[in-house]
């Protein structure tokens, strides 16, 4: 059963588990490599990534992928200026030193010898670790990955998956009464939505 702790922990709490070894697996995903260097960088050797499994809710294997989107207003007075600053931030040197310093997939677009120099830079000791996480990262998205749905709701549907977890990992309901909690709860917030 686990501690308390385990169940309110924050980022720091978690990674600092993850670098002493104390939890077999979590849900992460950018930033991981600097959010666990943070603690040591044992963890970088014994760290891989998967997509999560099919199951009840899930027919298939799936990983979400995220995006950002740029643009510009269409009333903006200054569009020039506008339209640079987004050439600058879609340049493959920018896009290196994010693929490089985050747990994102730039590697589709950019050359990889800009990518392994923006992270040697921010982590010297584990960057052949994070280009190997960087590289698995970007092989399960190829395979299983599908877009972040925008969710009407979001916030109030993860309050409820948190507060049944807790009850969970407490020991107060099962596993299976909290999948039923947990189905219950997000769609009463769907309805909400309609």
């Amino acid at each position: 059963m686990p501690t308390k702790s385990q169940v309110t922990w924050m980022y720091p709490e978690l990674f600092k588990a993850w670098e002493a070894g104390d939890v077999g697996f979590m849900h992460t995903g950018s930033y991981f490599t600097a959010n666990v260097i943070a603690h040591g960088n044992k963890a970088m050797d014994r760290t891989a990534p998967f997509a999560f499994p099919a199951g009840p809710s899930a027919s298939k294997p799936q990983i979400m992928v995220g995006s950002v989107g740029m643009a510009m207003i269409k009333s903006s007075k200054n569009k020039e200026a506008a339209w640079k600053v987004i050439e600058e931030i879609m340049s493959p040197e920018i896009l290196g030193q994010w693929g490089g310093a985050i747990n994102i997939t730039s590697g589709n677009y950019v050359d990889k010898a800009i990518i392994e120099s923006s992270a040697k830079n921010a982590f010297p000791q584990v960057y052949k670790q994070h280009m190997a996480l960087c590289d698995q990262w970007t092989e399960i998205a190829n395979q299983y990955g599908v877009p972040i749905p925008s969710i009407l709701g979001q916030k109030q549907m993860e309050i409820t998956v948190q507060g049944v977890m807790v009850k969970m990992l407490s020991g107060e309901i099962s596993p299976e009464q909290a999948y039923d909690q947990i189905r219950t709860g997000i769609q009463q917030v769907k309805e909400k939505y309609k």
